[in-house]
């Protein structure tokens, strides 16, 4: 239905939040433009950033007043812009996007990233100006096959700079938004609620801005979700291909990112049983490119696992708790420092993928959940982890995981300070700034939930 002039004056203060929102992630990307890696950058950057969650927090609260027929629209468009704003600012938050391209181009010179890091003799040639911009350059590469392989035509189509792989993220983010739209409409949820992801500073600035490749996994462990939830009313055939197309996705997910593989035995909840060998052939088919790599096909994940630590929170408790000098072999010799604490993480995640199996908890909130069991106790959550719980909070908000989505950039503030675990007192007091308010918030938010009454059902008396 045409929207009424009532309606659209009343979405004028979500216009006005979004143009402030706007303006603020101009000076952000004309800050890393002008002052690029310089330290007064980081102070300078911090209060911008945190500045530009005040529009979002307001508009946030304001939208759920307001008719999706003109809400939408101005949802919508400033998504677009402000993606478009960031893809102009350099990535120096995070340097992942030199080491897609470095891999993307790796391959096109016939070499294989499971086996051969940015600092490999053979391949040394390549970019050496992007080393330096690459975190950890002797370790192989961590990503999955599908996005490996995205990088390779990314960076055979524009191997000049990280251009390219930026706009394609960007892009897929905003096929995030409409799939966050489409699956919110399927529930008979208030769509506007889009605008808690679409509007969100954190996965603008670190898809956008930083051309992080998480969103791929997360676009297609939502297209999973949607393709695999049943929708009425239905064309003949279109069931079948919704299924094929739904295990596909899955296999997509996972072989895009690692984080989203508890998507896997969520949805295939809801896929029938013939479908499922379709998963395993497809992440086959990605894997087998890569097929030389034998058993190293998994070294630099297995590097991960056994010693990155970084910007953790309970998981710093285990390690005071639960530590010893008792150590475990990973396969490949790799040791795994903290193995108790880490054994005890995931043994807590392993229950609670099968609390929400049993109980029979929807698709949504069980990956919702079981990506904050994560965050809790993971050893390293970077900002993109955050971001990617972004989306369950369209469904589901909370204030404490909103704040936490503002406060982890507190983490590339330590970084550009030159704070690290070493720095002792000075990180841990990051730290709990970081953690510390959105914990309180979460924990009081959900006592509230938990002690306030439900309300009753108005009882109309009789005349």
């Amino acid at each position: 239905m045409p929207s009424s002039p009532t309606e659209k004056a009343e979405a004028w203060p979500l216009w006005w939040m979004g143009m402030a929102l706007q303006l603020l992630l101009a000076a952000v990307t004309i800050l890393l433009t002008r002052m690029k890696l310089e330290p007064v950058c980081a102070r300078m950057l911090v209060p911008v950033w945190m500045l530009s969650f005040v529009p979002y927090v307001l508009a946030v609260g304001r939208v759920r007043q307001l008719s999706p027929s003109v809400a939408m629209r101005g949802i919508t468009m400033f998504a677009i812009f402000f993606r478009v704003t960031l893809w102009f600012a350099p990535p120096m938050l995070s340097n992942e996007v030199h080491r897609s391209l470095w891999e993307g181009r790796a391959q096109s010179f016939g070499g294989n990233p499971y086996v051969e890091a940015p600092t490999s003799p053979r391949l040394a040639f390549l970019a050496p100006e992007m080393i330096s911009h690459i975190s950890s350059p002797e370790m192989p590469a961590v990503a999955p096959p599908l996005s490996e392989l995205l990088f390779r035509v990314a960076a055979n189509v524009w191997p000049h700079g990280p251009g390219l792989l930026k706009a394609l993220f960007a892009v897929v983010d905003l096929g995030v938004v409409w799939l966050l739209a489409r699956l919110l409409r399927l529930r008979g949820l208030n769509e506007n609620m889009t605008l808690v992801y679409a509007w969100c500073p954190l996965p603008i600035v670190e898809f956008a801005g930083n051309g992080h490749f998480l969103t791929l996994a997360m676009f297609l462990a939502l297209a999973a979700v949607y393709l695999a939830t049943p929708q009425l009313p239905r064309r003949r055939w279109a069931g079948f291909f919704e299924q094929i197309l739904a295990a596909a996705s899955v296999a997509g997910a996972v072989c895009a990112h690692y984080f989203a593989l508890p998507i896997a035995p969520l949805v295939m909840r809801q896929i029938k049983a013939r479908f499922w060998l379709l998963i395993p052939v497809i992440a086959a088919l990605f894997y087998w490119p890569f097929a030389g790599a034998g058993f190293h096909l998994f070294d630099g994940l297995r590097r991960c696992v056994g010693g990155v630590q970084f910007n953790d929170s309970a998981f710093s408790v285990l390690t005071m708790l639960f530590d010893t000098n008792w150590t475990l072999q990973l396969p490949g010799g790799v040791p795994l420092a903290h193995a108790v604490p880490k054994l005890i993480a995931a043994g807590v995640w392993l229950a609670a993928l099968l609390a929400v199996i049993v109980l029979r908890v929807n698709t949504i909130r069980s990956f919702y959940i079981l990506t904050g069991v994560f965050l809790l106790f993971s050893p390293a959550v970077y900002p993109s982890y955050v971001a990617f719980l972004v989306p369950f909070l369209c469904f589901y908000p909370n204030p404490g995981w909103m704040l936490l989505s503002a406060t982890v950039l507190l983490s590339y503030w330590a970084g550009f300070a030159g704070m690290g675990p070493e720095h002792g007192v000075g990180w841990r007091n990051v730290r709990m700034i970081e953690y510390l308010p959105a914990y309180a918030l979460m924990a009081v938010s959900w006592a509230a939930a938990y002690f306030t009454p439900a309300p009753r059902p108005e009882v109309k008396r009789k005349a």
